[in-house]
Order: C-alpha cells, then structure tokens, then sequence
C-alpha cells in the first residue's frame, strides 16, 4: 500500500487500421508492487523480475505524485548486465507463443522518470523490431528515441527531452497499413510526425521486455529510472485516448499519507488532489481494509462537495490506536475513477513498545526500561514492583512519576526475581492512559542451553513493527512490508493465541518478512558448527518453494515445490536438501525442527515433524558464508524475493547447540517428555527408549545436578 513518484513515459506505436479509436489492449502493467499484467488477456502475459550485475537493483517503491507503488530499475552507469522485467511473448512462450510479435497495428507506451542517462538506455524493447530508449549525447540531448526496424529512417526523436527530473508521458504512432503515419506524442500532445515507407515491422525471437535488453544485445544500456502503467496495444490508439492516457485520473497525495502513524485522535479531515476535470469525489472510509477497497455500503460513504483538483473529507470521532482505510473515487465527466486505498493510524493513548517484552527472561539486573510514549503525554505514570496485586492497583507506595519527554526508567532489580510494571499514561486534564500489566525475570541460569534467539510473537498491540526476542540476546525482529498485496501483522488464534501472520500471495514481487539482522561472517546467525531450529506454522497457501525461514543460503527452512512437504538446506554440504513426509499444506499446525552437528563423528543433520524424526542423513563439507541475515517468512534476497510464505508462525527458536530428540518431540507433541519415533522408523519401539534413555543420560547434555523433572515425566 506504499507507493512512490513516478515519471510517466508512454510510447504507443501504432500499426494497423486507420481511425480505429481504442486498439485492443496486449498488455499493461501497473507496477503496482508486482510485475503482474492487468490488461485481463488470457493467458496473463506476467513480467518477472530478472537482477542483472551487482551494480544494479530492481523493486518497487511508493511514488506520491502516481499515487501508488511504481517500478525502479537502477542500472547506473558502468554495469554490464542490466536488471529488467521479462514479459516474454517470444515464440517459445508456452502459453502463449510469440504474443509479442505485433508487425501490423501497435501501441506501446508507459510513465517514466529518467534519473541518470549514460548510453543509448533501453526502456521497452521486442528485440530490435520496436525499442523506446533516451539518448544522452549531444546530437540527441537526452530526447525520447523511438525505434522501428524495417521502414526506412527507423530512428524518431521528440524535440523534448528527458533529462529534467521530471515525469513525462510519451507516445508514438505508426499506421503502416492506413495513413502510414508514425507519430510522437509528448505529454498528451503529437510532438513529431513523420511518414516512413510503410513495410510491417520486422521480426525478431525475442522476448518483450521492459527496463532493459535481454536478448544478448546491449545487455549494457539498461534503463536508470522509475516505470509505471505499461502498455501494449496491437491497433493505433485515436489523440483522444492517448490524452486521457496521460492524465493522472485517480485521486492523489492523500494527506495523512498513505501508510502514515501517529497521526492526532481529534483529526478532522482528511483530503487529497485530483484532476481540474473531476466533477465530483465519492469516498469510503472505515476500519475495514477489504470493505473499503470493495466500496462496501458497510463502510461509511458520502459524496463530497469539494471537486476539481483537490477534495477533502470531515471525520467523526476517532479511536486510539486504530487504523483506519479511506479511499476517494473521482468522477469525471460522468465516469468513475476508483482511487488507491489508504491507511493511517491514530496514535495511541496509552504507553506501547514495552521493552523488555511482557514474559521476557534471563533480563540484566542493570536493565533500563523504555517505552514509547503515549500521543500528547506531560507524564508516564510508572508502577514498579515484585508484587503483581499492587501494580494492577497502581499503588501510590510504587509509584514513580515521570515527567516527559523521558521514557526510560532505571530501577534497582537483584538476581533471579521476577518483577511486574506498567506505564500508565498522562495527557493531561481527564486523558489517562492506563498501561498493560507486564512481567519479566532476572533469571541468570537459563534452563534452554545454547538459546540464541526466541520469537513467541506474542505481542498485542495494533500496528506492530516488531516481533521481540525473548531470548535475553536481543535479536528483535523488524517487520518489512513487501509489495500491496502482501500483509504482515500479529493476529489471534484460537488454537495458539497470538501469531504471526505473513500473506506472501501468488504473484507478490516483493515479500513481507521479518527480518532479525546476524548477517555476515560475524553475525550471530552466522553458526557452522551445531544448529537447531524449530518453530510452529501453518500453512495458508502453497504455490511453489516457500522460503519459512532462512540465513540466506547457509541454512533455510523451506516447502518443497513438489509435494509441499517440509524441506531443509545446508549449502557447501554434500546433498544439500533433506526432506520431512508430512504435508503441510493442511490448514492444520505442525511443528518443525532441523539440526546440524559438524562435531559428531560423523557429521548429522535430522528433520523432524510434529515431533516425529523424519531423516537422518550424515553429509560431509563446511556450511558456508553469507552476508544475508535471519529472516521468517522469506529470505533476505531479492533474487528469491516473490518465494515468501503465505501462513502462520509461532514460537520460533534458533540455538547454537544440539536440542536431543527427546526434547524436540516434546515441544513438537506437546507431550513434554515422552518416547516418541526417535529413529525414523515410522513406530515407536525400545529403540526408541534406548535412545531416549541415552539422551538423558548424556553427559554433553547436561550433568545430572542440572537435570529437571518436566510435566508428563512420569
């Protein structure tokens, strides 16, 4: 739902009949956070995203003055293989051979905004038959070039030029088989027309594509800039058209901006700008994402007075915390342009981002409390205790008061105790906040030996940004929203309470993730000699090799593509993947665990599933390096950026040492000890019990004055 600027370019070049006022839409794609194509032809001619060299990037970003999420493509000066969008179309297409092919009747055009020109940079191109690029040298001055081989002079130039940092929309015409005229439109305008010896475009194997060449020529010339609205039309489009192409006809720069937090619970309007034509604004607005964007009567809804170029609209009463959607459809000489859905978040009243997290362990005596403030705070109101009674009746004998802007406190703890607080919020006069009751310990002796990270995500508040560690190491988790139609957020369960929830749906560009940093050779994720992870999930969709959670390529979690069952990667290892036989597509929980130990002789890895062994295999080789950190619900890379999860996470734990069987098919039975198929051979026997028994009799384990008696030990 984050969108950013975008500089419109649009070529249409036009082969066909005469006077034919609307051509038939190939083509088009928004860029709208993914590379999908929305011109509703069937089969769908969907880009992918294909990363060049090192020195360039390719994703999509919020552009205010487009309203929505355009495509950047960065291919700066100096790189040898340009990252692009591959729409195919070539003749090899399976689905739809040689769709892009157009000889006759075309028109081709998008917005664009030129950020640096070096060469002759490609923006579109079907191999050489028909190209649109910038040229930066002097004879050219940075004007748009279009291109069309087999008619003589293939070469057209507008007489404006690119290089101002502006957006501009672009299109060019050519009428072989009527008026044989190729035209140049220029923000709306006809800028050049010329009339070539009308011959068909000529052919060409390759495919269509869009920031760049990929057709083993140019590979260098690609395109430095911002893409939006492609599209390919196979007849001329009338003027009347291409001026309506280039108006920005839905409604935009929505003030609160899109995606904007904390914004003042006595908010009175929201507004926004249009075009001079709108005759009037209809807009939804409500808590309710999906009702908004469907235009729901469940949603409030008024048509608003202000027209023209900009309209606002009066609000009610708003909640703390809330998040609420709007969005405002223009009205145009009749016809209804729906707008893009906004959000914003009223700002709390109450203190949040509690740190430590409620039920955190293993916390520093000489830990320091923060928070993040309540809107409009003049003072936190802090209870402080060993006592749980006394701080939810914010006792006057524990208070502290403090005054703002601070939000931290500092107070005296001992070893191994377990204390409760709450930070209630003043904003003067009647506005008091109460705080959340929270708790955490002390403790100095963790029962979970080698624990290096724990994500319950437990957290409760709306609009989190953060998934806490409670590990006692502080390797919180960062939410990062990927493209529109992705989602990430905390919800409620009823069978695990609060969990993660990640929507990576079929089709997403860019993934949400949580992203928990340890990248690089010293990172703390960066383990080699024992690993165990485990977590809880549930599967919400599965459409091809989900990565669940990974550290780039050393290790990854992951589904397999073929059967949807569990599969593990340890890169540098010989046969790298390993395979669990559950499938988790299910719609129900299951618990999965891997592990690796390069200590034993010989090396083990082991998968396991709902508790129950899987695999055991003994690989030989050293995992390898990465600089990619560690990630849930994807993989910190853009070149596997649309192979995030689309599902439910709980209780994720990483460690540096190897949790014995026993204890992974308690956590994954819920059993707490029990002998379970500790040997992968699909019952449950004396073997089993052997090994059990050896487990917890280990001495690498733990020595018997550190042994515990958990629940079902009996």
């Amino acid at each position: 739902m984050y969108k950013k600027l975008v500089f419109l370019v649009t070529l249409a070049l036009v082969l066909g009949l005469a006077g034919n006022a609307s051509g038939v839409l190939v083509g088009r794609w928004l860029f709208d956070g993914d590379a999908c194509d929305t011109s509703g032809s069937v089969p769908s001619h969907d880009g992918t995203i294909m990363v060049g060299d090192a020195n360039t990037s390719i994703g999509f970003i919020y552009d205010a003055e487009r309203g929505r999420n355009v495509l950047d493509v960065n291919n700066p000066l100096g790189h040898t293989v340009a990252s692009l969008v591959d729409c195919n179309g070539n003749p090899n297409d399976i689905s739809d051979p040689d769709w892009a092919g157009i000889q006759n009747a075309i028109t081709i055009g998008c917005w664009t905004k030129v950020r640096t020109m070096h060469l002759t940079n490609y923006l579109m191109a079907k191999g050489a038959p028909y190209q649109w690029t910038a040229c930066p040298f002097p004879a050219a001055d940075g004007r748009a070039r279009l291109f069309f081989n087999n008619t003589t002079d293939t070469a057209q130039y507008s007489t404006s030029s690119f290089d101002d940092l502006q957006w501009h929309h672009i299109v060019a015409t050519y009428d072989p088989c009527g008026t044989t005229e190729r035209k140049l439109y220029w923000d709306g305008e006809v800028e050049t027309t010329e009339a070539p010896v009308h011959n068909a475009l000529g052919w060409h194997v390759a495919s269509f594509t869009i920031g760049g060449r990929a057709d083993g020529t140019f590979l260098h010339r690609g395109w430095d800039g911002l893409i939006s609205d492609v599209r390919l039309y196979d007849s001329v489009l009338a003027t009347v058209d291409i001026r309506a192409w280039a108006e920005n006809d839905k409604t935009f720069d929505p003030v609160p901006s899109d995606g904007a937090v904390d914004q003042d619970q006595q908010l009175a309007q929201v507004t926004w700008s249009g075009q001079p034509a709108t005759s009037a604004y209809r807009v939804y607005f409500g808590t309710d994402e999906a009702l908004v964007t469907d235009a729901c009567d469940l949603v409030d809804k008024d048509e608003v007075g202000g027209s023209g170029a900009s309209g606002s609209y009066t609000l009610g009463t708003l909640a703390y915390g809330e998040v609420y959607y709007w969005r405002a459809d223009a009205n145009m000489s009749g016809t209804v342009h729906e707008g893009y859905t906004w959000e914003f978040t009223v700002a709390y009243g109450k203190t949040t981002q509690h740190d430590p997290w409620d039920g955190s362990k293993y916390v520093s005596t000489s830990k320091q409390l923060s928070w993040k403030l309540g809107y409009g705070a003049e003072n936190t109101y802090m209870y402080f205790s060993t006592n749980q009674q006394w701080v939810e009746d914010a006792c006057d004998s524990i208070l502290t008061i403090i005054g703002e802007p601070t939000n931290t406190y500092s107070p005296v703890m001992a070893a191994d105790i377990s204390y409760y607080w709450r930070a209630d919020s003043n904003a003067g006069g009647a506005l008091y906040f109460p705080g959340d009751v929270l708790t955490f310990s002390t403790d100095t002796t963790s029962p979970d030996a080698g624990l290096v990270g724990y994500w319950p995500m437990d957290e409760t508040f709306g609009g989190s940004t953060v998934t806490w560690d409670i590990s006692g190491n502080a390797h919180h988790g960062t939410f990062k929203q990927g493209s529109a139609s992705t989602t990430i957020g905390i919800v409620s369960d009823t069978e695990r309470g609060n969990v993660l929830d990640v929507n990576n749906v079929v089709g997403s560009a860019i993934n949400s993730v949580v992203q928990c940093g340890g990248g690089g050779t010293g990172g703390w994720a960066a383990m080699q000699d024992q690993i165990t992870l485990m977590a809880w999930t549930k599967v919400d969709s599965w459409h091809e090799t989900h990565y669940m959670i990974t550290r780039g390529s050393p290790y990854q979690m992951t589904m397999n593509n073929s059967n949807g069952n569990l599969r593990t990667y340890w890169n540098n290892l010989s046969d790298q993947y390993q395979y669990g036989y559950v499938f988790l597509d299910d719609g129900e929980w299951h618990h999965v665990a891997m592990t690796y130990d390069s200590t034993s002789v010989p090396p083990e890895r082991k998968v396991y599933t709902d508790g129950a062994l899987q695999s055991t295999e003994f690989p030989s080789g050293t995992l390898g390096a990465s600089s990619e950190g560690f990630v849930i619900g994807g993989r910190d890379s853009l070149s596997y950026d649309e192979r995030g999860f689309d599902g439910f996470f709980d209780d994720v734990k990483l460690y540096n040492v190897i949790h014995p069987c026993w204890k992974i098919v308690a956590e994954g039975t819920q059993c707490g000890t029990c002998v379970g198929d500790l040997d992968a051979s699909n019952q449950v026997n004396l073997t089993d019990l052997n090994i059990l028994i050896g487990d917890l009799t280990s001495a690498k384990l733990r020595p018997p004055d550190e042994w515990e008696i958990l629940p079902g030990d009996d």
